[in-house]
């Protein structure tokens, strides 16, 4: 079957009757579902056995050592576009300074679920950063691979789940409730604008008891004098070669399919090793008395060091270090916008990708001095190439909202009707931050027009203020005064430097001396 791509009503354990939507990504062999609302995987299903190899709620999520994603969750989905094409899934999820952009995905005939992700510092500080990929509920033991990979295998349920990390470091911690993967667990900061991005690759495992031993297409155990082998993609011209306690060699050609665990009866033979090859390949091995480490899921934590950042602030003089480069032309760039030289704008940010190329930000930067020094061709490459590192990146669809003519219908632009306040807080001080002060203007306007609320108004009477109408700002802050205060404390630079300004031009107003006490 191809792959498919959907979305599924499921029913909720922790609220009596509540329902949700699920996308699932589905090949022949493998049925993945993806909460809506967290970009969690919660279910990952072997077909080929019929077992879920884990179902929970809270499913697999990376989180930075624990944060709680701001109210930024977004997921979509690629149908396959043709017979040998993948399905894909797109999870965007936003923290305090850190997003990330997860593409989950399927391949036709393969048994194997790929994670791409990459991690984005949104912001011009560096931030704390430790991912951490974290599935709750699983129990079991851990077995130790050959290299950069693992099996986490519940014995109750006769399931696993193999990760295949490889070229991605990684510091394993194991957790009395669960598992938690902590990746790249060196870096304690992401430098500005800087995108970390490592790929793994699960494959289930079910429905043949412990393996003796797993690789990328096979896994095997010995039961009961019987051999299963459960393949991940079709391997027709296998072959096992056994070497049994008297030192002779016994070969057999077998013909693996996914579809099916091949169970081989073993009678008297007692292997002393065992390998699966496959065209001269070797597939999987295993020697009695060399048996893979495992241990129980159990408490352990590893700290992980500091890594120091070189902080210059004359980007000029930041260029002289060859690790800071991309940075600094990023902020000439910014001088320049401010300045409102597009051309040279451009010239910086074209620069700064040499150097820092995987930041999907730095594109949409580019493309948007482009539009407004007037050179913007009519594909845009640059927002091409942003799509491609985030498709669901906010800062995109802002983009293209902007570079529409002014819609003058009644209310908001349906395009932004998705928008929450935090995506328009988001893109209206990336846009602040980058020096595109009329476009975040323009944003500004269009927030209000969709909804009302504080952070929109604090910004627009800080615009004021800069521009010395007080008049103008006092007035934004009045209507600032009967909004409700947002879920989540202000915490971009633009922001706090917004309130800064205001509390110390208008110290008699109660609303901003209130929300300036909670200042870091």
């Amino acid at each position: 079957m191809p792959v498919q791509v959907f979305i599924e009503t499921i029913s909720s354990n922790s609220e009596a009757g509540s329902q949700h939507d699920a996308l699932v990504l589905e090949n022949e062999y493998l049925r993945v579902h993806v909460a809506s609302w967290s970009g969690a995987i919660i279910r990952l299903t072997d077909k080929r056995t019929g077992i879920d190899v884990f179902h929970d709620e809270e499913g697999l999520l990376l989180t930075p050592a624990g944060e709680t994603a701001l109210d930024s969750v977004v997921v979509s989905s690629r149908p396959p576009e043709d017979e040998g094409d993948f399905g894909a899934i797109w999870v965007f999820v936003r923290w305090a300074g850190i997003s990330y952009h997860l593409q989950l995905s399927l391949l036709p005939g393969v048994a194997s679920l790929e994670l791409e992700y990459r991690v984005l510092n949104r912001t011009l500080e560096p931030v704390s950063y430790i991912p951490e990929l974290v599935l709750p509920s699983f129990k079991g033991l851990l077995i130790e691979g050959s290299g950069d990979d693992f099996l986490a295998f519940d014995p109750s349920r006769d399931a696993g789940l193999h990760w295949d990390c490889s070229g991605n470091p990684y510091d394993r911690v194991t957790v009395a409730d669960g598992l938690k993967i902590a990746f790249h667990s060196g870096s304690r900061q992401l430098a500005p604008r800087q995108v970390d991005s490592f790929n793994l690759s699960l494959r289930a495992v079910s429905g043949i008891s412990e393996p003796a031993a797993f690789g990328e297409l096979v896994a095997m155990s010995m039961r009961e004098d019987t051999l299963r082998i459960q393949a991940h993609r079709s391997l027709p011209e296998a072959t096992v070669r056994i070497l049994d306690a008297d030192g002779a060699q016994h070969e057999a050609a077998v013909d693996l399919r996914p579809e099916t665990v091949r169970t081989i009866p073993l009678g008297a033979l007692r292997p002393k090793a065992l390998q699966i090859n496959s065209k001269g390949e070797q597939m999987v091995e295993w020697v009695q008395d060399a048996q893979a480490p495992k241990q129980e899921i159990q408490n352990q934590s590893t700290p992980a060091p500091k890594v120091d950042y070189v902080h210059e602030i004359d980007p000029r003089r930041m260029a002289r270090h060859g690790h800071l480069r991309g940075l600094a032309a990023i902020l000439q760039g910014i001088e320049a916008a401010r300045d409102q030289d597009w051309s040279k704008a451009d010239a910086h940010f074209e620069t700064a990708l040499l150097y820092q190329g995987d930041d999907p930000l730095l594109w949409w930067a580019k493309a948007a001095a482009k539009r407004l020094a007037g050179t913007e061709d009519e594909e845009v490459p640059e927002l091409l190439n942003a799509h491609f590192l985030a498709p669901l990146e906010p800062m995109l669809k802002a983009e293209a909202f902007l570079n529409m003519p002014v819609y003058e219908g009644e209310g908001g632009h349906p395009m932004l009707n998705a928008f929450s306040h935090e995506d328009f807080t988001d893109c209206i001080c990336l846009l602040l931050e980058f020096g595109f002060e009329m476009d975040a203007v323009h944003l500004l306007d269009e927030a209000i027009r969709h909804e009302d609320f504080l952070m929109a108004r604090i910004l627009l009477a800080d615009l004021h203020l800069r521009a010395e109408r007080h008049f103008e700002a006092a007035h934004h802050l009045g209507f600032a005064a009967k909004l409700p205060k947002p879920p989540h404390e202000p915490w971009r630079q633009v922001e706090l430097d917004a309130i800064t300004r205001l509390r110390q031009a208008f110290p008699s107003d109660a609303a901003i001396q209130s929300l300036a006490k909670k200042l870091p």
